[in-house]
């Protein structure tokens, strides 16, 4: 989120010089900005408001910026899933509230979220909010599981991937299921071993691939129906569910359905931009690894401009 909204204002600032296309620069704009509106999630909004350095760049004053109580709301959403007690919640309430104006033990910062939250002096017992935001941090984003997944389908990068959603999620991970389970199924009928197993290639001593393989790879080759995911316990009362040809061609009619609603993000209007969601003006700070002051350093200082002459 963070490298995205550094993205944004990179580009932004980018003078115009003799010769560019305007037209160019402001679709590039508007592409950029909708793609951030589907990405920024409650949940990775809430990542970014746990980096302690971020904190008032992701609650601040600016038109469409979230509040703490949506802070409160996405952390209550987490505690729920993770059946935390009511005790818990409401610790991690006041954990938040403390942590948002910096009070003790949630003062300080630095540039890596997770080891700051790490190393921070407090118990995860008596404050929830470490073990929640320790959590969070050790998630690693990429897109390795995506990948696989469409190439276990014999897919490749292309739109359909670059615009799918978690229902698209759901049911390639449906039918990469299946097929894996088809699989293995008939390797051992065969009598053959399930397990992946390390080989080296041999060169041959003829160039080219062997015509006759391929040739019964693909002549002999028929497609089967696949089995639902209740066949184990459906075949135990002989009544096993197949899915039909027509049902898989139905998942991969899905994935290629896009439309320009929005399925996650923040659910605002793709041509808002940005800075009136996040105060990008305290980028830099972020760069450096400054600190951002406390509500009551905030005070100091407002009492400290109020006495000069």
């Amino acid at each position: 989120m963070l490298q995205l909204i550094w993205a944004y204002r990179t580009v932004r600032s980018i003078p115009h010089q003799d010769g560019d296309d305007p037209e160019f620069a402001r679709h590039a704009m508007e592409v950029l900005t909708a793609k951030f509106h589907s990405m920024n999630t409650d949940l990775h909004w809430f990542a970014l408001f746990l980096h302690p350095l971020c904190r008032k760049l992701a609650i601040c004053s600016v038109t469409h910026s979230q509040t703490l109580k949506n802070a409160i709301r996405i952390g209550f959403g987490i505690a729920k899933k993770w059946e935390w007690s009511e005790a818990m919640a409401q610790k991690l309430a006041q954990d938040l509230k403390d942590y948002y104006v910096g009070n003790d033990p949630f003062t300080g910062g630095r540039r890596d979220a997770r080891d700051w939250w790490i190393s921070l002096i407090a118990m995860a017992t008596a404050h929830p909010l470490k073990a929640m935001a320790i959590q969070i941090f050790a998630i690693v984003p990429h897109s390795g599981d995506m990948e696989q997944y469409f190439l276990s389908l014999g897919l490749v990068q292309s739109w359909r991937q670059a615009q799918v959603t978690t229902k698209h999620m759901q049911s390639i991970g449906s039918l990469r299921h299946h097929y894996v389970y088809k699989i293995q199924k008939a390797l051992l009928a065969q009598g053959k071993p399930i397990q992946r197993q390390h080989t080296h290639m041999h060169t041959s001593d003829e160039p080219g691939i062997n015509l006759d393989c391929a040739k019964e790879l693909t002549g002999d080759y028929t497609w089967v129906p696949i089995v639902d995911e209740t066949e184990q316990k459906s075949e135990a009362d002989g009544d096993a569910i197949l899915v039909t040809e027509e049902d898989v061609e139905a998942k991969f009619v899905r994935l290629g359905e896009y439309t320009d609603a929005t399925v996650d993000g923040d659910q605002l209007d793709k041509k808002i931009l940005i800075e009136n969601v996040y105060d990008i003006s305290i980028l830099d700070e972020i760069w450096k690894g400054k600190v951002t002051i406390t509500v009551e350093e905030e005070l100091i200082l407002a009492k400290g401009e109020k006495g000069k002459p």
